[in-house]
């Protein structure tokens, strides 16, 4: 079963966030690439460059939704993987 990457906290006004993620959420998917732990999406997501757009395939409860994010360029953090958001496996 797909478990995903948990939502542990979002910057606000970044991408996660403008995208409509929310704490909790799960990310099971980034484009193509199935997600089941932090350094899965990490890499998933630094192949892209800032501005890129990603698709995400979202958990929320019981129902799963796509998700398209634009990337920040955050030189700062890359492992926080651009979304802005905190994961945690």
């Amino acid at each position: 079963a797909d478990t995903g990457v948990r939502i542990a906290q979002i910057v606000a006004r970044m991408p996660a966030e403008e995208a409509g993620l929310k704490v909790g959420d799960f990310i099971l998917k980034v484009d193509d690439t199935t997600i089941n732990d932090p350094s899965e999406l990490t890499d998933a997501v630094t192949v892209h460059k800032p501005g890129d757009q990603v698709k995400l395939l979202i958990r929320r409860g019981k129902e799963d939704k796509e998700y398209t994010v634009k990337l920040a360029a955050d030189r700062q953090s890359p492992d926080l993987s651009r979304l802005m958001a905190e994961m945690q496996a």
